[in-house]
């Protein structure tokens, strides 16, 4: 008869219709996880473009400062050989600050700074000013390039001249000593370095 064909019909037709509203729900959720993933995509390139551009903007600062401060260095020893020490210790300060900030601390370069701040202490008769950035030079360089290395050597002589400078040749020549070893141990005898450290050895008080 027609009518259970009929009834088989409309139940069909439920059946497509829910089938189609499922789809058609689903498909409405996928595109919002579509949305929602390119929203979280645009900001996550955006978040990284800027990462990116402040991490170029911190270097660019980074290297001015580095330029700056090697400038400063320059000015200072220029001082320095013009017999002007007292213009040269602020400018090898300022220099420190800026190596210390864009290098870190413990930096090579920051203990070079360090013995040329002591240097133009020293020409100032302010070798109990120099002692201290001596100490921390050395303590650095001995820490970043070893016990046994030939600037280590230079920051024992450094310091020997400035103790005997204050009246402690006690201090001063086995700092001297260590650094001929060293010296002797890294260069050889005939080294212009040993040899210099040698002469400052041998020295009276």
């Amino acid at each position: 008869s027609e009518e259970p064909l009929e009834s088989e019909r409309a139940a069909l037709a439920r059946q497509i219709s829910a089938h189609e509203q499922s789809v058609h729900s689903a498909w409405e959720d996928l595109q919002s996880a579509q949305q929602q993933a390119d929203v979280l995509e645009d900001k996550w390139r955006r978040s990284r473009s800027a990462s990116q551009q402040s991490a170029h903007a911190h270097e660019e600062m980074e290297a001015t400062l580095l330029e700056a401060a090697a400038e400063l260095e320059n000015l200072a020893r220029g001082y320095r050989q013009s017999a002007q020490p007292q213009m040269a210790v602020p400018l090898h300060a300022a220099a420190l600050a800026m190596f210390e900030k864009t290098l870190g601390a413990e930096h090579a370069q920051v203990a070079s700074n360090l013995v040329n701040l002591g240097n133009a202490l020293c020409d100032q008769k302010k070798h109990s000013e120099a002692v201290p950035v001596y100490l921390r030079a050395l303590a650095i360089d001995e820490k970043t390039l070893g016990e046994n290395h030939p600037e280590v050597a230079m920051d024992l002589s450094n310091l020997g001249i400035a103790y005997r400078a204050l009246g402690r040749p006690d201090i001063g020549r086995p700092l001297f000593e260590r650094a001929h070893k060293i010296m002797l141990g890294a260069l050889g005898p005939d080294d212009p370095k040993t040899k210099a450290v040698a002469q400052n050895m041998n020295q009276g008080p």
